[in-house]
Order: C-alpha cells, then sequence, then structure tokens
C-alpha cells in the first residue's frame, strides 16, 4: 500500500520527480525497517515521509487537488495496520474492517476540511473565533482518545 501510494505522489510531481521519488523509496525502506525490527516509532517516521513526499509534489501546484483525501486516509490506514502489525503479530480480518472503517471516516474529515478551505467566504473576527474554537475541539478531542487509549492499555 505504501508504494502504491508514494508512486501515485510521485506521478504528481513535475520538477522534482527524482526528489520524490527518492523520498518514497526512503518511506518504504523506513516501513519495512519498522516492521523487520518491530519499532514502532519508524512507523511514524515513514508517515513523516510520505507527507513529505506529497509537499514535495506540490510544489509545481497552485493547492492541493481532490487526491489529498485518497492520500490522508491511505496515510491513516498505512498507520494503523502497520502499528497492528507490530503491538499484535497478527492482523485479523475484523481489524483491517475497523482499520479501513476509520480510514474511510478520515477521508470524509480530510474532504470536509479541504472543501471548507475552498470556500469562498467572508473573513472577520467571528469567523476566526470559529477557526480557534474548532482547533482547540479538535486538540481536545485527541488529547480525550489518547486518554482513554492509555486508560484501556493500563488496565
Amino acid at each position: 500500500m505504501l508504494a502504491a501510494v508514494a508512486v501515485g505522489e510521485a506521478a504528481e510531481a513535475d520538477r522534482l520527480r527524482g526528489t520524490a521519488v527518492g523520498i518514497g523509496a526512503g518511506a518504504a525502506a523506513l516501513l519495512a525497517l519498522a516492521l523487520a525490527i518491530g519499532w514502532a516509532p519508524l512507523v511514524a517516521w515513514a508517515l513523516f515521509a510520505l507527507g513529505t513526499e506529497y509537499a514535495v509534489a506540490l510544489v509545481d501546484r497552485s493547492s492541493a487537488d481532490a487526491w489529498v483525501v485518497a492520500y490522508a486516509a491511505a496515510y491513516l490506514l498505512l498507520g494503523e495496520l502497520a502499528h497492528a502489525a507490530l503491538e499484535e503479530r497478527r492482523v485479523d480480518l475484523l481489524h483491517v474492517l475497523a482499520a479501513a472503517a476509520l480510514a474511510l471516516a478520515g477521508g470524509v474529515v480530510a474532504a470536509g476540511i479541504l472543501r471548507a478551505g475552498q470556500a469562498t467566504i467572508g473573513g472577520g473576527l467571528a469567523l476566526e473565533a470559529v477557526g480557534v474554537a474548532a482547533a482547540v475541539g479538535a486538540i481536545a478531542v485527541v488529547a480525550a482518545l489518547a486518554r482513554r487509549i492509555s486508560a484501556s492499555a493500563d488496565g
């Protein structure tokens, strides 16, 4: 899956295609190494490299395209399945389906964010306040989920 995402991103690059291919190959190597030695932090670095590859592919364009939604979902699915493989040493069908549902939901959120970012509406202090509140709310949700996951792992 990582190879498909990396190739898709590299195909989007024009001037920096060689750089994008190199970063994608590095991401694949990091993920393979993470799975081979069982060290989860390398998965995060592989995903970081994929994000960097996408950023390199964006250099020749003025904005993100519709593929960004598919890439976001693929990153989420890739990270979830890689961590499941490292933590559980196996990935069963139920976990794959749950991860796919999570990735689909992430894709829907990414599509909403992309659509909202492209909307042409008037600005102002009220809109700025709504944006700040949304960012704070998103951080609160992530923190709550992290606490819940940590609590379930501890006991």
